[in-house]
């Protein structure tokens, strides 16, 4: 076992927070949550009423971040963004839509990260008169308080987007702060997101790496940099969340429960966009009949 797998098994067993959870099931949609005192349980990804409640206990013993943020914040937040986005379809601006966030627990990982070693290139410009040199760069980056989903409920763009965490206000798991609030199960291991975080790392420090070799022409003729992963825990990230299903595809609006950074995947009206490049047009040639006639 790597050092890396040792370090997440371990990281939770100082913990003595103990509440336990109920676990449910959708049949129509296969997605499990926990959930505690929550009245009229409907499923947290496609809002269907088709819930099993199953015999299995969760020990919720995981740190965790309380909502800051209130569920009117998050209606204000949304009418923000999406009420004066011409874009947008009207029916994404009635209420009956824009009511139903859901408070949500998001399992993640939360850890640091430093990537050292040296990258090799073979470079050329026009100052080399056509001649390529191998040229080394030693790199060494860090980078602090990544967040990593544990679900693959969000798409990753969506979530991590808004993933950023304050770790002054990571407290103790308490019953109190799970009551009317869903918890996604994780379905994804440690193994799935570290390897897609070793690649956007890896990605990443390329490129910032390349801006230190000053030719105008560059090719990586051998990698040797290493990533190391330390600080890691398992946290419970607060997120209001809404989805609403548009033409038969599902729409979503997230805001972090902390802080109320939000972002949203939510299809844009062809005629919205037909009619505000109208809009635009007719303004443009009123202007131009002003300034060219008058």
């Amino acid at each position: 076992m790597n050092s890396d797998n040792e370090f997440f098994l371990n990281s939770f067993e100082n913990n003595a927070s103990k509440n336990m959870v109920s676990f449910y099931h959708c049949k129509d949609c296969d997605t499990s949550f926990y959930c505690n005192d929550l009245n009229g349980n409907s499923c947290i990804f496609c809002n269907g009423n088709n819930i099993e409640k199953l015999e299995e206990e969760k020990d919720n013993s995981i740190p965790i971040i309380p909502f800051v943020k209130s569920m009117d914040d998050a209606v204000d937040c949304y009418k923000r963004n999406i009420f004066w986005n011409p874009f947008i379809p009207l029916y994404f601006k009635r209420k009956k839509n824009y009511q139903n966030f859901k408070k949500v627990y998001v399992p993640c990982y939360l850890l640091d990260a430093n990537v050292a070693g040296n990258i090799y290139y073979r470079a050329m410009d026009k100052h080399t008169n056509g001649e390529a040199y191998d040229v080394a760069l030693q790199t060494n980056f860090d980078y602090n308080q990544l967040v990593l989903k544990k679900c693959s409920l969000f798409s990753d763009s969506l979530f991590e987007s808004i993933g950023i965490i304050d770790l002054k206000n990571l407290v103790d798991c308490d019953a109190s702060l799970l009551r009317e609030t869903y918890i996604i199960k994780d379905n994804l291991s440690y193994l799935d997101v570290s390897s897609k975080l070793r690649d956007q790392i890896m990605d990443k420090s390329i490129k910032m790496s390349e801006d230190g070799v000053l030719h105008s022409q560059k090719v990586v003729k051998k990698n040797d940099l290493e990533i190391f992963f330390h600080n890691m825990k398992e946290v419970l990230v607060p997120i209001y969340y809404l989805k609403i299903i548009y033409h038969g595809k599902n729409n979503y609006y997230l805001m972090n429960g902390e802080n109320g950074k939000c972002n949203y995947e939510i299809m844009n009206s062809k005629l919205g966009i037909v009619l505000f490049s109208i809009i635009v047009f007719l303004l443009l040639l009123l202007i131009s009949y002003f300034v060219f006639f008058l």
